[in-house]
C-alpha cells in the first residue's frame, strides 16, 4: 500500500492505494477483459461506439474500488 498527499481543486487529500504487483495484475486482467468484451482495441472504437461509452464509468469504478482499492481521506481546504 502507498499513501500520498494530493492537493487539487477539491482541497487536500491523503490517498492510500494498492500499488503491489498483485494490484497491477488485477487491474490488467480487469481492463483486458473489458476491451475484449467490447472488441474495443483502439481509441476510435472506444470513443465512437455506444456500448464502450455507456459502460466506461462501470469499469472505471471497478478499477478504482477493486483494482487500486483507493482509500481517500479528504481534508478541509
Amino acid at each position: 500500500m502507498k499513501t500520498e498527499i494530493i492537493t487539487d481543486k477539491h482541497g487536500r487529500i491523503e490517498l492510500t492505494y494498492d500499488d503491489s504487483q498483485e494490484a497491477k495484475d488485477r487491474i490488467f486482467t480487469m481492463l483486458l477483459a473489458w476491451f475484449k468484451e467490447y472488441s474495443a482495441y483502439d481509441g476510435e472504437t472506444i470513443c465512437q461506439c455506444d456500448d464502450p461509452q455507456i459502460d466506461a464509468p462501470n469499469i472505471l469504478s471497478d478499477v478504482a474500488e477493486k483494482g487500486f482499492k483507493f482509500d481517500p481521506e479528504f481534508f478541509d481546504s
